[in-house]
């Protein structure tokens, strides 16, 4: 019989799962509706204040807004009107007002505060300057009148979240909000590119001229690029180099905090789609983005993965990073093999920069880490493990060695596993002048007969 504590973790789920589809918002009415659907279940059993805390501690990595108190309610009201012109929200007192008593819109206190300050001559509070509102009516609609027929629904609305691809160049027209004329005043238009999906229907998008990177809303502020439109010569400019100029696109891959790898954007963007597809379920545990990066919690063996955009490289001459092996060993079909066998463990691969890097910061967390291959005598390699910079003990201090010889030990004891299970003949070697086991490296040589490459 499941406790009180895995009872409310399954109905914050159930929750969490159902707000994606409710503008990823949660309410107190849908909280309540979906307690109330499966009251008849073991989680329909849960404590509603121990579900309450469980949906905020997952909603800030899951990308969902909790609006469940009435102050929360209220800015998420004042934020909803600050973007209404001043007609608007005439329109609407004057509609609650001809509604009457039978409005709930007139007994809806919150609601009513939020429209007087609105229309008061008080300056608009600073949070709500660049906040972007929910897209979802916060307040009940009045009934409908005798006989009248209720409109029929709109055409399903195009799926925001999958409009653009990160890496496509798409059409900005910014537009900026004048909290004096309370209108949109429009901006000089840009061909930028896209990061990511932020929410709300909002997409990261990075403007090639100065680099940075806003968020801006897809439904009036993007467009394709084969729309058309009076582009400025800037513009014109900005999309030949984007299209023809600029390199393929890449992403920078780190595995459990280790060094960050540089792999396609394609394989970047295949990742985070399959991990949207099974978020909640087996396999990834949860999916986040915040400050242009996305991380996806595994539930297995690949750990934590965060994924970025990569710089751009513009100079030609600059050399790649070397990822788990030099790039003058990377074409070799025994190398390659390795390099194959030692990514299927799920282990971080060390990447040794090209760019010149000083010893303390070499020697640091944001130093090699992982696994790394060493061409050895004839067909044999030698496989290392980075930490923090350093293939071995030397410069660490004595309290420091003991967890650094354990984890090394047992990442090299899963490196020399997983060559053996591909009938590789591994070698451990050990140091023999300490008092407890410490592994050196682990020299690998692949099968006799048999092509590295169809191993």
């Amino acid at each position: 019989m499941p406790t009180a504590t895995e009872r409310a973790e399954w109905m914050a789920l159930q929750i969490l799962i159902t707000a994606k589809e409710n503008a990823s918002v949660i309410t107190s009415d849908l909280l309540d509706a979906v307690m109330n659907r499966n009251a008849d279940n073991e989680g329909g059993q849960a404590t509603k204040q121990t579900v309450r805390r469980l949906i905020r501690k997952h909603a800030t990595a899951a990308r969902i807004r909790v609006i469940l108190t009435d102050e929360e309610r209220y800015w998420a009201i004042r934020e909803q009107l600050h973007h209404m012109t001043t007609d608007e929200v005439h329109a609407l007192r004057d509609s609650i007002a001809d509604g009457g008593d039978s409005d709930p819109r007139a007994w809806d206190r919150i609601l009513t505060d939020a429209i007087s300050v609105r229309l008061s001559n008080q300056m608009p509070a600073r949070r709500l300057d660049g906040v972007e509102p929910v897209s979802i009516r916060l307040w009940s609609e009045p009934p409908l009148p005798p006989g009248a027929e209720k409109p029929a629904p709109n055409a399903p609305d195009t799926d925001l979240t999958t409009l653009y691809a990160p890496g496509e160049q798409v059409r900005v027209t910014p537009r900026s909000w004048d909290t004096w004329t309370r209108t949109y005043v429009p901006q000089p238009e840009f061909v930028g590119t896209v990061v990511n999906y932020a929410r709300n229907g909002n997409y990261t998008i990075r403007e090639p001229e100065h680099g940075t990177s806003k968020h801006y809303d897809a439904r009036h502020e993007l467009h394709k690029l084969d729309t058309p439109a009076a582009l400025t010569p800037h513009t014109h400019e900005a999309a030949r180099t984007s299209a023809i100029e600029q390199p393929a696109a890449h992403a920078m891959r780190t595995v459990n905090g280790g060094t960050p790898e540089r792999i396609e954007l394609t394989q970047a963007c295949h990742e985070v789609r399959q991990a949207i597809a099974q978020e909640g379920r087996t396999g990834v545990r949860a999916l986040s983005n915040a400050d242009e990066e996305v991380t996806i919690i595994y539930s297995d063996v690949r750990g934590v993965v965060k994924l970025r955009a990569a710089p751009v490289v513009s100079d030609d001459s600059t050399e790649p990073d070397a990822v788990g092996v030099m790039p003058q060993h990377a074409q070799d079909p025994v190398v390659a093999a390795a390099l194959a066998i030692l990514r299927t463990t799920g282990l971080t691969v060390a990447a040794i920069p090209s760019r010149t890097m000083h010893y303390r910061e070499r020697h640091s967390p944001q130093g090699p880490q992982g696994a790394f291959i060493w061409p050895g005598a004839g067909r044999t390699l030698e496989v290392c493990w980075f930490i923090d910079g350093a293939q071995d003990e030397k410069g660490i201090r004595s309290r420091e060695a003991k967890s650094v010889r354990v984890a090394r030990n047992t990442a090299l004891d899963t490196i020399g596993s997983a060559f053996r299970m591909s009938d590789w003949s591994v070698w451990r070697v050990e140091s023999s002048s300490t008092a407890t086991r410490r592994a050196l490296r682990v020299d690998v040589t692949p099968p006799v007969g048999e092509h590295p490459a169809d191993s």
